[in-house]
């Protein structure tokens, strides 16, 4: 089993540490004299640290980052969101403030927010990494907005960042204040796990411990699912059906990461959280959808669907809630939901990503009731690659998968109707 961290929801022990002394002052207006900011990395995961108040008040333009931050097309950066950038499109950094850290190999979100006694123009930062030094800087990614809510803690214009820090490298961060704003802010910093290894079904990651007992709440995480933290790719094996529920607004696929356990025969209720607040992880739209499937990866059977089950406060947060049977193994698939913005002059497409946690309840035990044998007919046979489906009962429409004469599922229909006809799109002379 791959380790990971969870918490019991009702024993919440988030550390909350505050770092060593960190204040801005007007000398890291330059790269070479960038404040050191390493005391927040390396607390472990689900250990949040914060730096003291931060300050840009008083930084100059430097028109030579210009050239660095201009990424079109790139998710959520600096210049592609609605960033700030001059009048001939070239990216704006008028009051950039430094800062520098080592990697160790770990993944982070960074973030900047509004804390205690803070005050930024607007509420807006922009935030970018750098690795190299000061005369040869690589960009590695930016973030213009964290994307709007009605929290002024949590949201607003501020900006974050996931990324894998990768060891020895060093590392520069700037600090700008969206259209020459001018202000303070703080930085925290969530050391997150990656889940690099559990891109695929068949890598899913072991998700056991989260079944727990009647009346117990557990929690998991914080987990990472970008590109940039986890190297988490496009699969273009995963299953296209189970996931019906994410459309039309969403995709079928877009880096999807995987969880399995085994059915315990009690009913639970999974959903995904931004864990709490002493250890916040921010999400792009407070927005993922999920799907569950019983079987193994080579037989998935969908068993349920979510993309949205709340939206209060412009959250999107997906919940799966299911009934399981002892020895059935369970697949849980958690996908990022792609955005896409069509204006007269101008087309959007990113993907909404981040961190997260899991929280899992268990509801109680499964309620035994009788089952009827459903008469089922499917003709004609042979067939010269339809037929048609017939049952009895109410139930006007249901779910039909196909197998071959070894049990290896050719197809799977979801809704369809008592009566109808299914194209099997089989190679002639097949058994099935």
């Amino acid at each position: 089993m791959r380790n990971f961290t969870f918490k019991y929801v009702f024993l919440l022990a988030w550390t909350f540490v505050f770092s060593h002394t960190i204040s801005a002052q007007e000398s890291n207006d330059f790269c070479e004299n960038a404040i050191e900011i390493g005391e927040l990395f390396g607390a472990g995961i689900g250990e949040v640290q914060y730096s003291e108040m931060m300050s840009n008040v008083g930084m100059t333009a430097e028109d030579w980052l210009a050239d660095l931050l201009y990424m079109p097309g790139l998710n959520q950066s600096w210049w592609s969101d609605g960033g700030d950038w001059y009048d001939d499109g070239i990216p704006s950094v008028e009051k950039s403030a430094w800062y520098h850290f080592v990697g160790d190999g770990n993944v982070y979100q960074m973030r900047t927010f509004k804390c205690a006694g803070s005050e930024m123009d607007g509420n807006d930062t922009q935030l970018a990494i750098f690795s190299g030094d000061c005369s040869n800087l690589t960009y590695v990614l930016a973030n213009d907005d964290l994307w709007t809510t009605q929290s002024g803690q949590n949201g607003w214009y501020y900006s974050y960042v996931n990324f894998k820090a990768e060891e020895g490298l060093d590392y520069y961060a700037i600090v700008d204040g969206y259209n020459g704003g001018e202000g303070t802010f703080c930085l925290s910093v969530l050391q997150l796990q990656p889940t690099t290894d559990q891109n695929t079904c068949t890598d899913a990651l072991d998700f056991q411990d989260m079944m727990g007992q009647p009346g117990e709440v557990l929690q998991a995480g914080p987990f990472d699912n970008t590109e940039e933290g986890s190297q988490l790719q496009f699969d273009n094996q995963a299953p296209t059906y189970g996931v019906d529920c994410w459309l039309p607004f969403g995709g079928g696929e877009d880096h999807s990461i995987w969880y399995s356990f085994d059915g315990d025969g009690q009913s639970h209720a999974i959903e995904a959280t931004s864990c709490s607040d002493e250890a916040f992880a921010y999400h792009w739209g407070w927005d993922l959808q999920a799907a569950l499937y019983s079987g193994d990866c080579d037989f998935l059977y969908p068993e349920a669907c979510n993309d949205d089950f709340q939206n209060d406060f412009n959250m999107w947060w997906p919940k799966i809630e299911f009934d399981t049977e002892i020895g059935t193994t369970y697949y849980l698939r958690l996908d990022s939901r792609a955005w896409f913005y069509d204006g007269t002059n101008t087309f959007y497409e990113w993907t909404g990503d981040g961190a997260f946690c899991l929280e899992s309840t268990v509801i109680g035990q499964v309620g035994i009731s009788e089952l009827n044998a459903l008469k089922a007919s499917v003709y004609p046979n042979p067939s010269l690659g339809e037929v048609t489906v017939q049952w009895s009962g109410a139930e006007s429409t249901a779910e039909a998968m196909l197998f071959d004469a070894h049990g290896r599922r050719l197809n799977y229909y979801s809704n369809v109707a008592n009566g109808s006809d299914l194209p099997l799109n089989v190679t002639p002379g097949s058994y099935i």
